[in-house]
């Protein structure tokens, strides 16, 4: 085919790949409009054992930290199950409520809003938010919520649960003394909204939408076996037309 008869098939069901096109942009501009939008922070911490000093009059080790290094790493691979535990929440929750109660943060829009939300907090609602990887001897943790203030509440008080000391009900296998150290600290402006993929999912949803209708009104040119012009009679007569009458 021709570009002139692919376009000729286009424009003869325009209509039908316009409903299409414009049935599936409303529905993602509703699933984007509706949906609900999330923000998601990270943090990365970095473990610190500080190496265990030789007795007096005994000889240092040739290998020096080496073997710290390594229990550190194991200790960071440990910390991702930790960190899934209820134990955990319940230790940030905790955290999150004495600060909120301690006052008003600089960086928080809507107090009272956050303090509501933090007292409908559930250990199970803290560990379906917060998730966590790891890198050699680094612990990324990540926090995804609903509300920017109550990611940035959750993050710092998973940040002071991690570096200030022990998980309480955790004590029997967790160090007395503070393991990690925050890499960096996170602010507003470092979350993460999910505006930004759910404004690609609906351009790919209308692009995919665009791509259907077309290889449907293709689809349904190629099951269409009307004779309209002299090509189709050629292709269904299989002889040559020797004239044509023209529709007035």
């Amino acid at each position: 085919m021709e570009l002139r008869q692919y376009w000729n098939v286009i424009w003869k069901r325009r209509w039908l790949v316009l409903a299409i096109v414009g049935l599936v942009t409303v529905i993602s501009a509703g699933l984007a409009l509706t949906s609900h939008r999330t923000y998601r922070g990270d943090e990365v911490f970095t473990a610190r054992q500080v190496p265990v000093p030789f007795a007096p009059g005994t000889e240092q080790s040739v290998y020096g930290g080496y073997y710290n290094w390594i229990a550190s790493e194991f200790l960071v691979d440990d910390y991702t199950q930790i960190l899934e535990t209820q134990a955990f929440a319940m230790n940030v929750i905790d955290v999150m409520k004495s600060e909120a109660a301690a006052g008003r943060p600089a960086s928080v829009k809507d107090f009272d809003k956050l303090k509501a939300d933090i007292s409908k907090l559930k250990p199970s609602d803290v560990q379906d938010q917060t998730g966590s990887d790891r890198r050699q001897r680094e612990l990324n943790l990540f926090v995804t919520t609903t509300s920017r203030d109550l990611t940035l509440a959750e993050l710092n008080a998973a940040a002071i649960v991690i570096t200030r000391g022990p998980i309480v009900p955790l004590r029997g296998s967790v160090q007395d003394k503070p393991l990690f150290g925050q890499m960096d600290e996170v602010t507003v402006d470092d979350l993460q909204s999910s505006l930004g993929r759910e404004i690609t999912n609906a351009a790919v949803r209308v692009i995919l939408g665009i791509v259907a209708a077309l290889a449907l009104a293709f689809l349904l040119e190629y099951l269409d076996r009307s004779v309209r012009d002299e090509r189709d009679a050629h292709r269904v007569l299989e002889m040559p037309v020797l004239g044509t009458i023209p529709h007035v």
